[in-house]
């Protein structure tokens, strides 16, 4: 059972880390036409490359992403496409 449950948890992260990274590229070709438009899509992209930077190498071959391209991700600033 157990085995299970893990299975299930990995299963829905891997499923957020791909939704993560759809998000990322969607909000990356936006084209913000405000300043809160900007300061939302700022945010976004520092939560999200925050959390690429913390998935764990598994989630990322799952999802076809070196740990590399991830770490150069992640340090990108927020203002940086």
């Amino acid at each position: 059972m157990s085995n299970y449950l893990n299975t299930v948890k990995e299963s829905r992260f891997a499923a957020s880390a791909r939704t993560l990274i759809e998000t990322m590229h969607a909000t990356n070709n936006a084209k913000p036409t405000s300043i809160k438009e900007i300061l939302d899509l700022w945010v976004t992209r520092f939560k999200q490359r925050r959390a690429l930077g913390n998935l764990p190498d598994h989630l990322l071959k799952d999802i076809g992403i070196s740990r590399q391209a991830a770490f150069e991700e992640a340090c990108k600033p927020f203002w940086q496409t």
